[in-house]
């Protein structure tokens, strides 16, 4: 998919994309029980997830929001991929933050929790 929009895009190009972290995710399943009443856990649990085990902090961002049917990336990960693919000047953003006027407040992932990973990378 990334080479494919990297060639999709002109030279100078953004593309911006916005998955969950699973670095974030890992790490808040290792902090144990305490974990289950953080924010994201807090936000899970508003919109009808069951969350009663740290596990669950790595499950729903799998199979309740389609992920299982692709890839989950860490930071480090997507950047090593978008540059493989020909894209350069990778950077992380905060949601609906970017230094692109036309790609802020674009990310509608927001309802799956604060653990998401917004990344922009030029073509």
């Amino acid at each position: 998919m990334l080479q494919e929009a990297r060639r999709c895009l002109r030279p100078g190009g953004v593309i911006r994309t916005v998955t969950p972290d699973l670095r974030a995710h890992v790490d808040m399943y290792l902090q144990g029980d305490g974990v289950v009443n953080n924010e994201v856990a807090l936000h899970y649990r508003d919109i009808g997830m069951q969350v009663e085990y740290p596990i669950d902090l790595i499950r729903i961002p799998v199979a309740a929001f389609g992920h299982h049917a692709g890839y989950l990336y860490d930071f480090e990960t997507l950047a090593a991929e978008l540059q493989r693919a020909g894209f350069s000047n990778i950077v992380r953003c905060s949601l609906g933050e970017s230094e692109h006027e036309a790609l802020r407040d674009l990310d509608l992932r927001g309802h799956e929790g604060g653990a998401q990973l917004a990344v922009e990378a030029t073509a």
